[in-house]
């Protein structure tokens, strides 16, 4: 089984996890500073976490609230200030307008399950597009449960990786984001012109 398949390291058939090293860094934005944590060093079931990342947000003290659980869930494993110039890269592709989307994958390192079924439904959300709180429960398996959904990604870990400014009220009005209403407001204009090409 592939550790990575789901976003979900607790499903991994090893033996054991060996987390080596934790990256972090901020890099300034047109949406605020963008702290972000992502794996220096694994040894995962020789799988290639080259492109993954942890942790995504605009907000302060979401990131010192990871960084936390961190420290307690891996004691083993240090926390370095260091940053990754290929997330850089492909948050700066994106917030440019210069790519659709972001190709990062999501590790999961907490959540429940019905919380990561309803992160991995938004990442199927096309560039340029919006479904409803209601849409993307019923897309999960979830009919009934567009409050919880809606819940579940207000404790998204990866903002834009998980685009869940893409998800709005069903009157059209644009409903809660983690990372600010007027960020939301900003990405669905940011990807508004390319979905009228």
């Amino acid at each position: 089984m592939d550790c990575k398949k789901d976003g979900n390291l607790k499903k991994c058939n090893c033996t054991y996890l060996k987390l080596k090293e934790f990256g972090k860094s901020g890099i300034p934005s047109a949406i605020g500073t963008l702290y972000y944590v992502w794996p220096v060093k694994t040894d995962i079931c020789e799988t290639n976490l080259d492109n993954s990342i942890f942790f995504l947000s605009n907000s302060e003290k979401s990131f010192d609230f990871f960084t936390n659980f961190l420290a307690n869930k891996f004691p083993h494993c240090p926390i370095i200030d260091m940053s990754s110039p290929e997330i850089e890269k492909e948050l700066a592709g994106y917030l440019s307008g210069k790519t659709r989307g972001i190709s990062l994958e999501p590790v999961y390192l907490y959540g429940t399950d019905f919380e990561k079924k309803i992160w991995e439904t938004a990442r199927k959300i096309p560039y340029g597009n919006v479904v409803s709180y209601k849409e993307l429960a019923q897309k999960a398996g979830y009919p009934n449960a567009f409050r919880a959904a809606g819940t579940a990604l207000g404790n998204n870990p990866l903002m834009l990786v998980v685009p869940c400014h893409r998800v709005i009220r069903s009157n059209g009005e644009i409903g809660y984001f983690g990372g600010g209403e007027e960020v939301k407001l900003m990405l669905l204009d940011l990807e508004q012109p390319q979905q009228q090409e």
